[in-house]
């Protein structure tokens, strides 16, 4: 059986691009429902302007983890921020860092238990979806990869208000190839944003991790100097003889 050429849309390329549909779409109103829930919508304008909330969202854009369309949704020029603007890169990063959501006991990048369903596990959830299918080699999954993935992100979405009468019609309805492409592009969007924030975070970890390495060196050197016998400033000159008294 002659293979499909690398130009031809197959069944399974529109199974992963049906598959980012559901985690970006389904994923943005599940993240935006927990976000709502956190900062309702007629008090967000106020949380944002908190300065505790704003300064830590300054920093955010000083690390540049927010880029600065996410900042202008935050702080429009004109009009008031609504979360209904907010994409689930930005979303994910709010949850994070403004919506005191505790800890995951496995920590915000390790999978969690499968028992736990916390709403920051499932967070977690969301985002380890994203890296598993932005890490496959090839935009493509076969009928069973398929079914397992759509049927763990489902349990998520469930779990936060997506509705399953749309859930089940995604996977079900007509996919444009135009739509496939504008989905892998936002998976890999998502992903990219993801990475220079780490990327970042490690720099700044080495920068830190240096400084501290170089104050413990001056703290070494200056306890030695305080145990160091006072060095004459010159030496004494050599005598002639032995002076007898």
């Amino acid at each position: 059986m002659a293979t499909a050429g690398w130009s031809t849309v197959t069944k399974e390329n529109t199974n992963f691009a049906r598959l980012c549909k559901l985690l970006i779409d389904g994923g943005t109103h599940a993240l935006r429902v927990i976000f709502d829930a956190k900062h309702p919508p007629h008090d967000l304008r106020k949380h944002l302007m908190d300065s505790r909330i704003h300064n830590i969202l300054k920093n955010l854009k000083t690390k540049r983890h927010l880029r600065p369309e996410q900042w202008s949704r935050l702080y429009p020029s004109v009009g008031i921020a609504t979360s209904a603007g907010f994409d689930i890169t930005l979303l994910s990063l709010l949850l994070r860092n403004i919506c005191n959501l505790p800890t995951p006991v496995n920590g915000w990048d390790k999978e969690p238990a499968a028992t736990s369903v916390n709403v920051e596990d499932d967070v977690v959830r969301l985002r380890l979806y994203r890296n598993e299918l932005g890490h496959i080699s090839e935009p493509a999954l076969s009928d069973a990869d398929f079914n397992k993935y759509w049927n763990d992100i489902e349990t998520v979405l469930l779990r936060h208000g997506v509705n399953k009468t749309a859930i089940d019609s995604l996977k079900t309805q007509s996919f444009e190839p135009e739509d496939e492409d504008y989905y892998i592009k936002c998976l890999k969007e998502w992903i990219t944003d993801e990475a220079d924030r780490v990327i970042h975070e490690v720099k700044e970890s080495v920068t830190e991790s240096e400084k501290r390495l170089l104050e413990k060196v001056d703290n070494v050197v200056q306890k030695v100097d305080q145990l160091s016998p006072e060095r004459p400033s010159s030496r004494p000159a050599k005598s002639k003889g032995m002076m007898i008294l």
